[in-house]
């Protein structure tokens, strides 16, 4: 990183600290004492203080923990994509070193919903109950119309077999090791297509986090444009279809209570990557993605949908207060 990421990234670095785990440096971010430990696992192409304003509202009840995977935000680098397990163990060996009380709640968002999923089917002992925010599935093409599929080449059969058993190399990619020095990225931040991102994800985020703590919010925003940050948002989701036969090859789902917010409408965020979708496909999809999630709570003792107004990358940012009922009212009426 350059002096102006280095200051950036040693401002948000002091909201945390680093643990020294088996696979090396994961920075997490704790507060609150409460009995019960929450821990908020994120979603692609976020890191752990975009739930910053979770984790001040959870922490007046509870202990939240942040922490970002390695290879993401302020955990130091790996090669990625990696394996669903490889995160669930980290995670498992994170708790013990914080000493974090269990059960508890993992909240997880996107892909963060399918690790907690996974990690709740591994280790069900340590979770007593999930709050998934727009969580991955492993069946969500099955939900989306034929023609949303076909315009999002969304693979099958033979092709998607392919992409499941894809051997990843064990280094980091060549965008990566460009990224690592300083002449690197200042060519990659040259590239048109970069420069455009890079422009309207600092104009997104800072409206997100206009009414946070300026200190964080300024470094944070600034912080998401670093094209590292970028690219290794892009790169955890390489292997996700072997990520998604890693859950399904797991066995049952776990009988642990949980809570789905679903997303009603398309944000932003979201819009800035359309291919091409119309706005009958977008609200197909929705529909879609919210009778997938009936359909999962169908399989468990006791789950509950809650259709959110917000859209899918947003909802960290405006759903603190539900995520925060939805929390009350699962210790009110016992975890699993």
């Amino acid at each position: 990183m350059d002096s102006s990421d280095n200051r950036n990234a040693s401002s948000l670095e002091k909201l945390g600290r680093f643990y020294e785990l088996s696979s090396g440096k994961i920075w997490a971010s704790q507060a609150g004492e409460g009995k019960r430990a929450v821990v908020v696992l994120t979603g692609a192409g976020t890191v752990a203080l975009d739930y910053y304003g979770i984790q001040q509202l959870l922490s007046k009840e509870y202990t939240v923990l942040l922490y970002d995977r390695l290879g993401i935000g302020l955990s130091a680098s790996c090669n990625l994509p990696r394996s669903s397990r490889s995160v669930i163990d980290e995670l498992h060996e994170l708790l013990k070193v914080a000493n974090l009380p269990r059960p508890c709640m993992l909240i997880g968002h996107s892909l963060g919903g399918l690790y907690a999923r996974h990690y709740a089917m591994i280790y069900p002992q340590d979770v007593g109950g999930l709050i998934l925010l727009d969580p991955a599935h492993e069946d969500f093409d099955l939900f989306m119309p034929d023609d949303l599929n076909k315009l999002r080449k969304t693979p099958s059969g033979e092709a998607k077999q392919k992409l499941i058993e894809r051997k990843w190399p064990n280094s980091p990619g060549m965008l990566v090791r460009i990224s690592r020095n300083a002449m690197g990225r200042a060519i990659l931040e040259k590239v048109p297509m970069v420069a455009k991102y890079r422009k309207i994800y600092a104009e997104l985020f800072s409206e997100e986090m206009k009414d946070w703590p300026e200190e964080i919010a300024e470094s944070l925003v600034k912080a998401h444009t670093n094209v590292e940050w970028l690219i290794g948002g892009s790169r955890e989701v390489l292997n996700v279809y072997t990520i998604y036969e890693e859950v399904r090859e797991t066995g049952e789902v776990a009988n642990i209570t949980t809570t789905i917010l679903c997303s009603m409408r398309t944000d932003a965020f979201k819009r800035v990557v359309l291919l091409g979708e119309s706005e009958d496909q977008l609200a197909a999809e929705i529909v879609g993605k919210k009778k997938l999630y009936e359909a999962y709570l169908g399989k468990i003792k006791n789950g509950k949908l809650i259709e959110v107004d917000s859209g899918h990358v947003d909802m960290p940012f405006r759903c603190a207060e539900i995520v925060l009922q939805a929390a009350q009212e699962m210790a009110e009426n016992g975890l699993s």
